[in-house]
């Protein structure tokens, strides 16, 4: 088949002249060849098989230790300094409480701010004493200025306490009656 070149109309085999805008039929080209291509047929779809992932593994858990405070220092389950000097006083056996006496050692002074080493003065028949409390659990030598002044000085334990009574001077003999007095009073 063959088509006028001029306007596109379709000429019969052998024509010469194209029968609708009449041009010569030497401008006729010969029909233009359209390839088809074949049908194409799909292959049937095939289903691949399911392959699963490996499980992902979970990050680790980090847990943080609980802070742990440090224990904290067991104070005495029996009367600290403070509250046996109270005691006394309200008994009238109190006549000064005297202040951190100089050559306390690092244990002793520092029993000393925890109220676990105290001393008073303590006047009783013309004289005066000084009474020393001091924790059992503290080394002697720590505090020894303050509980010894010589000859006459008593002391004895009262519960985890030790009481020292220093007299003054000439008054030994009065030491232990006045420690005998103290006990009396604490009950």
């Amino acid at each position: 088949m063959k088509f006028c070149t001029n306007c596109g109309n379709q000429l019969a085999d052998g024509q010469k002249f194209c029968t609708k805008c009449g041009s010569p039929a030497r401008n006729v080209a010969p029909e233009p060849v359209v390839e088809v291509a074949p049908p194409v047929h799909p292959e049937p779809l095939v289903e691949a098989p399911v392959v699963e992932a490996p499980p992902v593994a979970e990050a680790p858990v980090i847990v943080e230790a609980p802070v742990v405070e440090a224990p904290k220092p067991q104070l005495p389950d029996y009367p600290n300094a403070l509250q046996i000097i109270l005691k006394l006083g309200k008994a009238g056996a109190v006549a000064d409480v005297l202040d951190q006496p100089e050559g306390l050692t690092g244990p002793a002074l520092s029993a000393w701010s925890l109220d676990q080493l105290a001393a008073i003065t303590h006047k009783w028949g013309g004289a005066e004493f000084k009474i020393v409390f001091a924790d059992a659990n503290l080394d002697v030598s720590s505090y020894a200025t303050l509980a010894s002044a010589g000859a006459g000085t008593s002391s004895a334990r009262y519960g985890n306490w030790l009481v020292y009574v220093v007299p003054s001077t000439g008054q030994a003999n009065e030491s232990a009656a006045v420690l005998e007095k103290v006990f009396e009073l604490l009950g």
